[in-house]
């Protein structure tokens, strides 16, 4: 049987991550710490090596195949938890300065996003249709229970392409800054998310309420944020 390393190793070449000797010897310690804190606090019902590999750390830089860090400079790990995503980028991308934030910031990291959208005024959802992208202005940003919310109709094109590939990306542009939020969409079918909706923004009420049969509101889960501009180093945060 090929020992923890070979395996670690293996298991890294599947996303194209080359680990180096000092690389691998950090990605074993943090395993064997993770354990030993695991007995004294609560930190992940994951402990067997192998299921930790797959699941805590290659899945933590699964996001470089999407992203890509070329022009990272720094990164804010929200909700980080037992350290995933942030220790294991920061092992990889030693040169990348990381922030690890409890789960209790996470709603200061969201409130951030929301705020831009909305001072933005109009921002640019991207979805995908079949093989083909598809892109149009929106203006709907709101926090309910601790999620970002997006609202559209559900006879709109933009509704069908949500439901056929969840996969979206916004961008949105004010004062010389751009912000990218790429992530999932998740429908909320329940009546009291689309009445907060819709009373954040009592101009939609002419034209929706939360019982047409129409309204439909979603919101990010694996939500990855790049706050960028041509006077600072693009910061990517997660929620």
């Amino acid at each position: 049987m090929k020992n923890k390393e070979q395996r670690l190793i293996e298991n890294m070449k599947m996303i194209s991550v080359e680990l180096t000797d000092k690389q691998v010897s950090q990605f074993i310690k943090f395993y064997e710490m993770l354990v030993e804190w695991n007995k004294v606090m609560n930190l992940t019902g994951i402990t067997e090596y192998d299921e930790v590999v797959m699941k805590h750390f290659v899945d933590s830089l699964s996001i470089v195949k999407v992203n890509g860090f070329d022009n990272v400079t720094s990164i804010i790990d929200v909700g980080t938890g037992a350290g995933f995503p942030g220790i294991p980028l920061k092992i990889v991308f030693p040169e990348i300065k990381i922030t690890l934030l409890d789960k209790y910031q996470e709603a200061y990291i969201m409130e951030r996003v929301e705020k831009f959208l909305k001072e933005a005024e109009t921002y640019y959802l991207a979805t995908v249709e079949g093989d083909q992208p598809r892109v149009r202005p929106f203006g709907t940003a709101h926090i309910f229970e601790g999620k970002l919310y997006i609202q559209t109709g559900k006879v709109k094109e933009v509704s069908k392409q949500i439901h056929a590939n969840p996969k979206v990306e916004i961008c949105a542009f004010k004062n010389g800054e751009w912000l990218r939020v790429a992530g999932e969409f998740v429908e909320d079918d329940r009546r009291e998310a689309r009445q907060s909706m819709l009373d954040a923004y009592p101009p939609l009420q002419k034209m929706y309420s939360a019982d047409d049969g129409n309204t439909e509101v979603f919101y990010f889960k694996n939500a990855t944020a790049t706050f960028s501009s041509f006077t600072h180093d693009p910061e990517v945060v997660k929620f």
